[in-house]
């Protein structure tokens, strides 16, 4: 019999791009099985390998049961005339040819990524239209259609949000005319500008043969951790992404709810977490060689604050950079309608 997991030791299993909510339940409970200690994000949801059930999963990531789930795609089959089967062959018959071709407009450094992006788009029901997509789009602009004519032909794929997200992604992420061709095809927010920057800097060192992984570290300004807050009996009460500086002055958001700053000064912790609703502030230190901070909160009741190092890199600290953002702006909105409320 398995010893019980502990979710605060548990390290990341990264997600693909296009990678299936079953498939990423699947890995933890075989992980699970082999009494191995992980955790996933999916849909901003975190799922650990000490409990995860496909069930649960469905609830918790997409807010339904997977028997509601297994029902729409089953509908969605019947709209479009499609079976399980025809696909599975279909796809089956043609994804090396896909990865093939897709690869001639691929950067050579990311041809195993693409790899593995278009065998998780082929597993998902949903998306492994994509694939050709992809291709279709990138022959049209290696062959210098107008970019504006290129946009007509993806409107007329009819994608829903999701594809057409994933077929942006990747056009600006695998190619080096990605960057441009985004920047033409959507109107871009403060986020997208700084990542479209990003990836300019990294197409450059690209084509000096620079390793991908590599560079995606060295662009990277803070440090991430996952940070989580235990009782004394290590249940978790809050966990979530910091970004830590040279200084070790941090910032984040735990719970999807609560903005957590604070500051790491030697083995000594201060944190003030906070929402419109409620504020808590703890304080303490790392005693004996311990994994964790000792804490109390301005109730003196005792806390166990992990800091965990995770495997990210530069688009996951703009990504949490955006939502601090945008959990401030929600904070400031609702502080305003409550003083409409007042007058």
């Amino acid at each position: 019999m398995l010893e019980k997991l502990s979710k605060i030791n548990a390290q990341e299993m990264p997600v693909m791009v296009g990678e299936t909510l079953e498939s990423v339940v699947l890995k933890l409970e075989k992980f699970r099985k082999e009494g191995k200690n992980y955790f996933a994000i999916f849909n901003d949801q975190v799922l650990y390998s000490e409990d995860i059930t496909m069930d649960s999963a469905f609830k918790k990531c997409l807010n339904m049961s997977r028997q509601m789930y297994l029902y729409r795609y089953k509908q969605w089959l019947l709209l479009n005339n499609l079976t399980e089967e025809s696909i599975k062959t279909y796809v089956t018959n043609n994804l090396d040819k896909w990865i093939n071709k897709g690869k001639k407009y691929v950067i050579n450094s990311r041809y195993e990524d693409f790899e593995l992006v278009c065998k998780n788009l082929a597993n998902n029901i949903y998306s492994y239209m994509v694939i050709e997509q992809f291709i279709k789009i990138m022959e049209l602009i290696n062959n210098n259609f107008y970019f504006n004519d290129v946009l007509d032909i993806i409107d007329s794929f009819n994608n829903n949000e999701l594809n057409n997200n994933i077929l942006f992604d990747l056009i600006l992420n695998y190619t080096y005319i990605g960057p441009d061709f985004y920047t033409y095809a959507k109107p871009i927010n403060n986020f997208e500008y700084k990542y479209i920057g990003f990836i300019k800097k990294i197409n450059k060192r690209l084509k000096l043969n620079k390793d991908y992984s590599k560079v995606c570290k060295e662009l990277m300004r803070r440090k991430i951790n996952r940070i989580i807050i235990c009782d004394n009996n290590k249940n978790i009460a809050l966990e979530g992404l910091i970004l830590i500086n040279n200084n070790g002055n941090f910032e984040g958001i735990i719970n999807n709810e609560f903005i957590v700053r604070g500051s790491i000064i030697n083995s000594y912790i201060s944190i003030d977490c906070y929402n419109t609703i409620s504020s808590n502030i703890y304080y303490g230190a790392k005693l004996n060689e311990e994994d964790y901070f000792e804490c109390y909160d301005d109730l003196d009741n005792e806390w166990h604050i992990y800091l965990k190092d995770i495997n990210k890199d530069f688009k996951d600290e703009l990504i949490i950079e955006k939502n601090i953002e945008d959990l401030k702006k929600s904070f400031e909105n609702d502080v305003n309608k409550s003083k409409k409320l007042v007058k």
